[in-house]
């Protein structure tokens, strides 16, 4: 697993996820350039005592992903990242990774805007039964 990361939030909630993944896996953490980045304290701090994530250029997201060829992409930023992220940087990666994203904290109702920017995603994490109960049945990220 790829997890990008490109905001103080994001990236606490991206390192939450990856901390509950069962041994055995192997799940990479980034921060991409953005001008909503966190600092590197913020990061310190995100990631506990683990070593802090690279910060990095999309493109330079993109080289990762091809070179490790992950099977699931965790798109853990702000929507408009996440649309840029899917459709236009990692869209085309062959074999295509599963894309995951969701929204950090409390965040019922999420705007039509967020869903449409997670529209490229497979699937879309969700963080309790009250946002999960939220959600109508037939609701789907694809367009």
């Amino acid at each position: 697993m790829l997890a990008v990361a490109d905001s103080d939030s994001y990236l606490k909630w991206a390192a939450c996820l990856l901390g509950d993944l069962p041994p055995g896996g192997t799940a990479e953490l980034v921060v991409v350039r953005t001008p909503i980045a966190p600092s590197p304290e913020q990061i310190a701090a995100a990631v506990g005592g683990l070593e802090p994530p690279p910060v990095i250029s999309a493109r330079s997201v993109r080289r990762l992903a091809e070179r490790t060829r992950p099977d699931v992409v965790l798109v853990a930023c702000t929507g408009p990242v996440v649309d840029v992220l899917v459709a236009d940087v990692l869209g085309d990666l062959r074999p295509r990774p599963v894309f995951v994203s969701g929204l950090p904290g409390i965040s019922v109702p999420a705007t039509e805007k967020a869903w449409l920017f997670r529209s490229g995603c497979d699937l879309f994490v969700v963080h309790s039964e009250r946002f999960f109960n939220h959600i109508k049945p037939t609701q789907q990220l694809s367009p």
